[in-house]
């Protein structure tokens, strides 16, 4: 808050300041892997694992997401040059922002969904088999 309110740095030690700032946005700073980790633990809290939150069918798409959570997140980072592109060339406005976010987060759903499937169809066929992924569980491959 002190990058936007100067008013409130005299009320942050000084030693905090030192150690807090700068804020490093391209690497992995201090304060950024402690929010990290603070969600991770509020995540497991709030739903712990086997917990029957998971097998709802409104969680699945986080849940294929996050079982091919590398392929997805290459998608996304490819999908964000692309929405870019839609917001220099066609439109910033407010409208075609949340519709670029639901487009791509409905491609990424959809492509997790898609490698989930060819996985399965994978395992059905001859040769060797890729190992199983525990279905209703978050959590990524081994693979």
């Amino acid at each position: 808050m002190t990058w936007y309110f100067a008013g409130i740095a005299s009320y942050v030690p000084k030693w905090l300041s030192d150690w807090m700032y700068p804020i490093d946005k391209t690497n992995l700073d201090v304060l950024r892997i402690l929010h990290f980790f603070s969600l991770a633990v509020i995540t497991v809290w709030l739903v712990p694992h086997g917990s029957r939150k998971l097998q709802s069918p409104i969680f699945w798409p986080a849940i294929v997401c996050g079982q091919h959570s590398l392929e997805t997140f290459c998608l996304g980072v490819f999908l964000s040059f692309a929405g870019h592109f839609v917001f220099t060339e066609v439109s910033n406005r407010l409208l075609i922002q949340v519709a670029v976010s639901l487009a791509g987060i409905l491609i990424m759903i959809g492509a997790a969904a898609l490698v989930s499937w060819y996985r399965r169809m994978e395992r059905r066929g001859p040769g060797p088999r890729p190992p199983a992924v525990t279905p209703g569980y978050a959590g990524g491959d081994a693979t």
